[in-house]
């Protein structure tokens, strides 16, 4: 819920400025940035990026989690990311939505109030591989949140392979739905 506020607060400031006309030039920048800020990694719009070792730890300096989403892959298409790990993240804490090709290996996920790892909107050949995921899907906000969900699409498939990775602490380990 806490990251909602900002993020409603962030939209109305960006909707009064598109109305009343942008005054000044690093707003449209500032927008960009307090929102990526309470994603985590948002990656959009990209081609061919590799990442190594990136860990989002979604606490703020009072060690509430504040994070909405630790790792956000977003209609783009040759992703690699190798040893990321997503803590204390109140969303899900990998998600991939109209992506091709992403492949994530030695990943941690937990303590997120939404599933470990969410594949969506006709995401394709998404692979991923040795991996923890621990203490995930603990807010019911999430609907069948918990270790991994996959969720297909009407008119375009979804599709992701899932190897040596150990769920615990899931509120429901697998969810699959059309």
């Amino acid at each position: 819920l806490f990251p909602l506020r900002p993020s409603l607060a962030v939209l109305a400031a960006m909707v009064h400025e598109v109305r009343e006309g942008v005054r000044e030039r690093v707003f449209p920048g500032l927008v960009v940035l307090l929102s990526a800020g309470l994603t985590g990694v948002f990656v959009t719009g990209s081609n061919g990026i590799n990442f190594q070792q990136i860990s989002v730890d979604g606490r703020n300096a009072g060690g509430t989690a504040v994070t909405a989403l630790g790792f956000v892959f977003n209609a783009s298409s040759n992703i690699n990311a190798q040893n990321i790990s997503a803590a204390n993240i109140t969303g899900a804490g990998i998600q991939s939505a109209r992506v091709a090709s992403l492949t994530v290996n030695n990943f941690t996920v937990q303590n997120a109030g939404g599933p470990g790892i969410v594949v969506n909107q006709n995401s394709t050949a998404n692979s991923f591989s040795n991996g923890t995921i621990s203490n995930t899907g603990l807010t019911s906000a999430f609907g069948n949140g918990g270790g991994i969900q996959v969720v297909g699409f009407t008119g375009g498939a979804t599709s992701a392979s899932f190897n040596n990775i150990t769920i615990t602490g899931a509120r429901a380990p697998v969810a699959a739905q059309a």
